[in-house]
């Protein structure tokens, strides 16, 4: 047995660490510093199917060194019986103050054994939100998830989550972001701190508390002073001058072990050829409840708007905003840029009125952050929903839907039948003799023709054809179906006699299109003109004739 598991064993009350048939394993994964943001960890079975198991607790004392990104055993319980159990974890401080908590249910049969995940970015986060499931009581990785939420079942995990370092944000200076196992964690670098502090990983660089004889001092390669140390420690002595790091997002100085670089910027902020920026963030505003738009609801009003976004960052430069559709589990795609303005702001509000849409591929949830400068911001969430759709008419609902059409592409697509996309209906309307003109004075036999006419669209499907006699301000009026067939296509050639009716019904400018399942494709124009009738003998004079 470990030295670990023998202290655990030691610590456990009611259970003794005798060979059982049943066994619950725990792992904890958390960004929390252990000797500085806690210095234990306990934890405590406070439901369990066999009410005998319940109180049974363990509690293991941390060391500065122990890696918890990666992941650290925390409890080993023994002697439990088959079925349902519910834990609790909490992290305490030398005062033995929680500073950090989380539940999790589980199923015990034989050895059981699970990793749960407390990050500092679950500060903050009431758990459930306006918009989550009610089970979803527990915070992980920023995000509200039900007790069942371990690495070992992420199905109970929900969409979200981080696939790259790059996901995620480190929001202090002196720490970096990183992505392990689907959870973001920050990374402290003491080394970026001044003597005497060390890396918050919440407040940034923050003086060293007390430790007591469990946890050792400052070294060589931590916050504090430096035995080696920078110039003028050990060297009788300190100048300003030799202290320099020629580095202008710094202010060096002496202190009291000797030379000190202190980050020019604090939290929020990161320095840019020696000026303090805001990093960037982003906001939106919704009146549907917490981060909760009503497609189905109007929105018109200005106080009543559908969202608002805010973004902050340096002033003047150019943003980006980045989505992902997290019910489609699309990738994130750049979806706007613009400036902020003098004062590092950007904002604006949608209002708009009720959209009946119901497969309009806005509906669901969206991840979305901003980047300024290459930096990155926090990703926030919205979900639109449609009251007044079936099965997305609330929030909750519309959380995990994605539009069944929502690949479709919206220059050339269109969604037909709530579930297919296809394609936007085209015409292509020839002139025999010149752009948009066609001769009724000549003859024109194969392969001449009149006019030519080629549609395109869904196969299968009838396209309507509408003329408009503009010259004689008819309005359009529904002149033929067209039958695409399999190819989605149909051409047809029009050939004629010449004609000597100067007063023929159809001389003149005409504007046609076509519709595909109610979809309209562009309007082309067709000018029929006679070459053998006064007035009429050219393309041109004929676009504003109207047969008397």
């Amino acid at each position: 047995m470990s030295r670990r598991a023998a202290v655990l064993c030691w610590v456990l009350l009611a259970v003794g660490c005798s060979s059982q048939s049943h066994e619950l394993v725990i792992d904890l994964r958390t960004d929390l510093r252990p000797g500085f943001d806690f210095v234990s960890v306990r934890t405590t079975i406070v439901g369990a199917a066999d009410p005998t198991n319940e109180g049974n607790q363990a509690t293991l004392a941390v060391a500065v060194d122990d890696d918890f990104v990666t992941g650290q055993r925390i409890a080993e319980l023994d002697g439990l019986s088959p079925g349902a159990h519910e834990l609790r974890v909490e992290l305490l401080d030398r005062g033995a103050a929680v500073v950090a908590r989380r539940r999790v249910s589980t199923e015990v049969s034989g050895l059981r054994s699970l990793t749960l995940v407390i990050t500092s970015d679950c500060f903050g986060v009431s758990c459930p939100g306006l918009s989550d499931p009610t089970d979803a009581t527990e915070c992980a990785s920023g995000r509200c998830v039900s007790p069942e939420c371990t690495d070992e079942t992420p199905e109970a995990c929900g969409v979200g989550g981080c696939v790259e370092d790059a996901d995620c944000a480190a929001g202090v200076a002196c720490a970096s972001a990183r992505c392990a196992g689907g959870a973001c964690f920050r990374t402290p670098d003491d080394s970026s701190c001044p003597a005497g502090t060390y890396c918050d990983i919440t407040d940034g660089c923050t003086a060293l508390p007390p430790m007591d004889a469990g946890a050792p001092p400052p070294s060589d390669a931590g916050p504090g002073g430096v035995d080696a140390g920078p110039p003028g420690v050990d060297a009788g002595g300190c100048t300003p001058a030799a202290c320099d790091d020629f580095d202008p997002c710094t202010i060096d100085g002496c202190g009291p072990f000797g030379c000190t670089n202190v980050p020019r910027c604090g939290a929020g902020e990161y320095c840019e050829a020696g000026t303090c920026q805001l990093l960037p963030s982003i906001t939106i505003d919704t009146n549907d409840g917490f981060a909760c738009a009503d497609l189905g609801r109007d929105h018109t009003a200005p106080s009543d708007y559908l969202w608002r976004r805010t973004v902050r960052g340096r002033a003047g430069a150019s943003w980006t905003q980045f989505n992902r559709h997290v019910g489609c589990a699309e990738a994130t795609m750049e979806a706007e840029t613009d400036s902020l303005d003098s004062s590092g702001t950007h904002t604006y509000q949608s209002n708009d009125g009720v959209n009946d849409d119901c497969g309009s591929p806005v509906l669901g949830r969206f991840a979305v952050y901003v980047e300024v400068d290459g930096r990155r911001s926090d990703t926030i969430e919205v979900t639109y929903f449609n009251s007044s759709c079936p099965g997305v008419t609330s929030c909750t609902a519309a959380r995990s839907f994605c539009p069944p059409c929502r690949d479709c592409d919206p220059s050339n697509e269109y969604c037909y039948d709530d579930s297919e996309c296809a394609p936007d209906p085209t015409l292509v309307l020839e002139g025999g003799d010149g752009a948009g003109c066609a001769d009724l004075g000549t003859a024109h036999a194969a392969p001449a023709f009149l006019w030519r006419r080629t549609v395109t669209g869904r196969p299968g499907a009838t396209a309507q054809q509408f003329n408009e006699h503009v010259s004689c301000g008819d309005p359009p009026a529904a002149a033929e179906a067209i039958a695409l067939g399999p190819s989605g296509s149909d051409t047809i050639e029009a050939t004629n006699g010449a004609e000597t009716d100067c007063t023929a019904p159809f001389l003149g400018r005409y504007r046609v299109y076509v519709e595909v399942d109610g979809v309209r494709s562009a309007t082309r124009e067709l000018t029929y003109y006679n070459s053998s009738c006064p007035g009429i003998d050219t393309c041109a004079a004929a676009r504003t004739h109207c047969p008397g």
